[in-house]
This record gives C-alpha cells, sequence and structure tokens, in this order.
C-alpha cells in the first residue's frame, strides 16, 4: 500500500493542477508549464532509478 502512495499523490496533484487551470486560476504560459510538470518528470527519474536492475 505504502508503495503506491506515489502514485496516488501523483494522481491527486494532476487533479488539482488540471482543476485550477481549467478554473483560471493558474495562468498557463512556458515557464508555468515547466514548473508544474517538474515533478512528474522527477517521479518517473526517481522510478526509472529505483527499477533500473530488475
Amino acid at each position: 500500500m505504502a508503495g503506491n502512495l506515489r502514485y496516488y499523490a501523483l494522481g491527486a496533484y494532476t487533479g488539482l493542477v488540471a482543476l485550477w487551470t481549467g478554473m483560471g486560476q493558474i495562468p498557463l504560459d512556458q515557464n508555468t508549464a515547466i514548473a508544474l510538470l517538474a515533478p512528474v518528470a522527477i517521479l518517473i527519474g526517481a522510478d526509472y532509478a529505483k527499477h533500473k536492475n530488475d
């Protein structure tokens, strides 16, 4: 269960960003998009490093 926690957090993060963007609370420009995608890239990189030797 705890191993899936990062995926639940990623889903919640994605949902909140989508909600805030859809409601116009977050203006989307290039810098904001990069900042919002950075945690997703970090998670993918961490999973890649963790499962590299599997």
